[in-house]
């Protein structure tokens, strides 16, 4: 259900009529409840500027663990590699805390969105195998179409990759899905976008 104090952002921005804040319409602007989500990740974010890294990644976990529900949980989530990138670590952090935390693991939303960032944090690291494996198990039991197609264009991606640094792809499932060169590889990915 759309709640605007979470589907708006920044929220305070939408209020720029005065009278806005007269209203009862379901909304109060001081309730922690709708902004400690939005103050928490803005937090993070600071934190992460600021190069404090532990502090950013203990902001974007608070948000998931507290408001799984929220919009904020999400772009926590997509945020956490981020943090390990200035932070010039290797993902372990961040690869445990997304494949281990239940409040992930219960909610199909946000375990989707932590496979495709373990996957991407997978491919940053190198681990090419890994991602591999990840987009193969999502091609041979895809939970939908869009799912399908975006598994197969990452792995042409990926398969990519590994030729450019001279790994092999031999061992990918799918041999038939790996391009054989960057212009078929954005020619297939260009035509399996347009089925969706």
């Amino acid at each position: 259900p759309f709640t605007p104090s979470e589907d708006l952002y920044p929220f305070r921005s939408f209020l720029g009529y005065e009278s806005w804040n007269s209203w009862d319409c379901g909304i109060n602007v001081g309730d922690d409840h709708f902004t400690d989500p939005r103050h928490k990740y803005d937090e993070a974010i600071k934190e992460l500027e600021m190069g404090n890294y532990a502090e950013a990644t203990y902001n974007l976990n608070l948000v998931v663990n507290i408001w799984p529900d929220s919009r904020f949980a999400e772009a926590s989530i997509k945020t956490l590699p981020t943090v390990e990138i200035a932070a010039q670590t290797d993902f372990s952090a961040t690869i445990d805390f997304l494949s281990t935390n239940t409040e992930i693991q219960s909610r199909d939303n946000l375990k989707k969105l932590a496979g495709y960032t373990i996957a991407n944090c997978n491919i940053y690291r190198k681990d090419y195998e890994e991602a591999l494996a990840y987009y193969e198990s999502i091609i041979g039991n895809p939970p939908t179409y869009e799912d399908y197609v975006y598994a197969v264009i990452d792995a042409g991606r990926v398969t990519l990759m590994m030729e450019e640094e001279g790994k092999s792809s031999n061992n990918f499932k799918y041999p038939e899905l790996v391009p054989e060169n960057q212009k078929a590889y954005e020619k297939n990915r260009d035509y399996l976008l347009s089925t969706i």
